[in-house]
């Protein structure tokens, strides 16, 4: 925000990194605006770190005719709720395709145009999982030399897979 409004110093800001630059006296009803945008652009640079390439379409077959009518099940109920969806556990032994599941799920359901961030969470120090997870502020631990944000927020309105 600057009470200067010369295109050089906007360019400038521009170049440096500014998401928007703001002309003093600004509308104050522009300003929560540029912050809801300065946000949606920070939750999507940080999905973009976690974004799986989408693999090819889900066939379930004769085998899996039951699987596939218990999903569509819950698909409806997520279509038929107002509000906030809740959570789908998913469990199964190693290999059994959980994650291929919930990418389905995602995909196919009310979320599905929103992110879908897939954490593996073996991977994870235990030193950094609340870090990662969470997010943290500048100066919070003796490496955090800028503001992170976590992937729950990250992934807010969209979906977390942690497998």
């Amino acid at each position: 925000m600057t009470a200067d409004g010369a295109i050089a110093g906007a360019v400038e800001a521009m170049r440096l990194g500014a998401l928007d630059y703001l002309v003093k006296p600004f509308d104050a009803l522009e300003l929560p605006l540029v912050i809801a945008r300065a946000r949606r652009a920070k939750q999507t640079s940080r999905a973009v770190e976690h974004r799986r390439d989408a693999e090819a379409g889900f066939f379930f077959g004769s085998a899996l005719a039951g699987l596939q009518t218990q999903l569509e099940r819950i698909l409806t109920a997520d279509r038929r709720m107002h509000g906030a969806q809740p959570p789908v556990l998913i469990q199964g032994e190693t290999g059994t395709g959980k994650t291929t599941i919930a990418r389905w799920l995602h995909q196919q359901g009310p979320r599905g145009a929103e992110q879908l961030i897939e954490v593996n969470c073996s991977a994870l120090p235990e030193t950094l999982a609340e870090s990662e997870l969470f997010g943290h502020e500048r100066g919070a631990f003796t490496d955090a030399r800028s503001a992170r944000m976590g992937l729950f927020e990250a992934a807010n309105g969209g979906t977390p897979l942690f497998g």
